[in-house]
């Protein structure tokens, strides 16, 4: 039987960090314990939600579905508390950020330690959420994935995406995929909030129905990817790293524009803070378009 206290704040720490960091190592690092103080508390952790949080994957610790889930609560369980004791000072300096929790988990967090070594000044507080924002809310800057058109607020374009077919290398061998009309149906990961007709239209697979699960978040789509559950449509600036690390393959040249873009929401436009972090913003989404690796992950048919 699962033990009822809530787990200690050392271990929660251990473990978002794990997650964000997709590795032991460095989330010892960042904490300043071992490697095993790290692994015996996620161990805690698996023991006392009888699942297992994270799979090896090469080098890397690879979060499941379920332990993302729960580190997207946990990061906020943390915020909350850092934010129960940050002094008056230190809140007054602060620039509180509203993301996406798939901007944070896959561009924001592995880019943050670049923006604080040059501008360490400027103390960052971030909520991931979903939820609209406007101009009530208790927050500086947002970043927002869709039209762009929301009511109450300007919002500027950040950058545009392209939509590409990626998998992992083993499931795309193991499947034997090597043209489009390869794809089945049940292969194909699903957002509903990211529809795969633009693509297939695209590819003239028109008659093909995308059959396979269904994830509300384009995080979790790119997870499932890599740990072989299919095949996504993943946008550029979410997967880069995955792509640029072999995790995931683009399976086709073949790439669409959304209709959709990035856009920030800058609340407080006067500030000196939310200037600095919008101008690095748009000074780091860009090179997304020119540097994320090009070569496709097909092969020459037999």
């Amino acid at each position: 039987m699962a033990r009822s206290h809530i787990p200690s704040t050392q271990t929660l720490r251990a473990f978002e960090s794990a997650v964000r960091h997709r590795s032991y190592s460095r989330a010892a690092r960042e904490i300043g314990v071992t490697h095993g103080a790290i692994s015996q508390r996620i161990r805690e952790l698996e023991d006392r939600h009888g699942t297992r949080l994270f799979q090896r994957v090469g080098r890397g610790m690879v979060p499941t579905e379920f332990a993302l889930l729960v580190a997207t609560q946990v990061r906020s369980a943390l915020s909350l508390l850092d934010r129960a004791f940050v002094t008056r000072e230190r809140r007054a300096r602060t620039l509180r950020l509203s993301v996406l929790p798939s901007f944070a988990s896959y561009w924001l967090l592995p880019r943050l330690a670049e923006f604080h070594s040059r501008h360490g000044d400027v103390e960052l507080e971030v909520d991931t959420t979903t939820k609209l924002i406007g101009p009530d809310d208790d927050v500086d800057l947002a970043i927002r994935y869709g039209p762009g058109a929301w009511p109450g607020v300007q919002a500027r374009r950040l950058c545009t995406e392209r939509l590409s077919v990626v998998c992992a290398p083993a499931y795309r061998d193991a499947q034997g995929i090597d043209v489009p009309a390869d794809l089945r149906g049940d292969m194909m990961i699903r957002n509903p909030w990211q529809p795969w007709t633009p693509w297939l239209r695209a590819a003239n697979l028109t008659n093909l129905e995308p059959s396979g699960r269904v994830y509300l978040d384009s995080g979790l789509v790119l997870q499932a990817a890599v740990l072989g559950y299919g095949v996504a449509l993943g946008r550029s600036l979410l997967m880069h790293d995955a792509l640029t690390e072999g995790r995931l393959i683009r399976l086709f040249e073949l790439e669409v524009e959304d209709v959709y873009g990035w856009y920030v929401v800058n609340l407080r436009p006067s500030n000196a803070d939310t200037q600095i972090f919008e101008s690095w913003l748009a000074s780091r989404c860009p090179s997304l378009h020119t540097d994320t690796p090009r070569a496709s992950g097909c092969r020459a048919r037999k």
